[in-house]
């Protein structure tokens, strides 16, 4: 289960890195795939926080940020917010 929350994280933070080739099938692709993404760090950080490797819990605070810095949905970026004082909860800050 660990090993699956690695690669999850590892797979949503290479996604803002991704390119595509037209500003219009990039804005149509990342609304979806920010949407999708974003349900996914949600449910590993609210169920799977505790189980964590030290090493991912610093990757997963980094893929929390840049979703709370996308322009694509402001709900997202609000709830990631809250996401990040759910980590600075958990890791002691």
């Amino acid at each position: 289960m660990v090993r699956a929350v690695v690669v999850i994280v590892g797979r949503v933070d290479t996604l803002g890195k991704c390119r595509q080739l037209t500003k219009y099938a990039n804005a149509c692709c990342r609304e979806g795939l920010v949407r999708t993404a974003f349900q996914s760090l949600q449910l590993i950080v609210t169920d799977f926080l505790p189980t964590m490797p030290c090493t991912c819990l610093a990757v997963c605070v980094d893929v929390t940020a840049k979703f709370g810095l996308q322009c694509q949905d402001l709900n997202i970026s609000l709830t990631a917010v809250g996401l990040l004082v759910r980590n600075c909860i958990f890791s002691g800050c």
